[in-house]
């Protein structure tokens, strides 16, 4: 019974906050509840990356996306062959973190190669 009646006694020093955003996670929560409740799609106002940091598919320089991702493909099988561990590892990270080896990825996914 007397944990009972502590229980009750902190639901009741809650109730003061109740409606009242806690954190930044609890008012971003609360304005996520309100857009379901209204209906609409949670996508925002305009979806995706913005429109000054867009970089149009057909603007790429493919050939010097591919010679960057192989230099550092070249650069992987060099220290693999000069057993160099740390080196790999670390061309690794930076091959798999490349923004050109990602623009390749998505190519090769998304084209056609018949």
């Amino acid at each position: 019974m007397k944990h009972d009646l502590t229980l009750k006694g902190r639901e009741s020093n809650f109730s003061i906050l109740k409606g009242m955003p806690t954190s930044n996670r609890c008012f971003i929560a609360g304005k996520l509840k309100e857009y379901s409740e209204a209906g609409t799609q949670m996508t925002g106002i305009n979806p995706g990356a913005l429109p000054d940091d867009a970089i149009t598919w057909h603007t790429i320089n493919w050939d010097a996306a591919r010679r960057h991702v192989r230099r550092l493909q070249m650069r992987i099988a060099k220290a693999v062959k000069e057993g160099r561990p740390g080196k790999v590892k670390a061309l690794q990270w930076l091959l798999t973190h490349s923004f050109h080896a990602k623009l390749l990825a998505v190519k090769r996914v998304t084209s056609k190669s018949r």
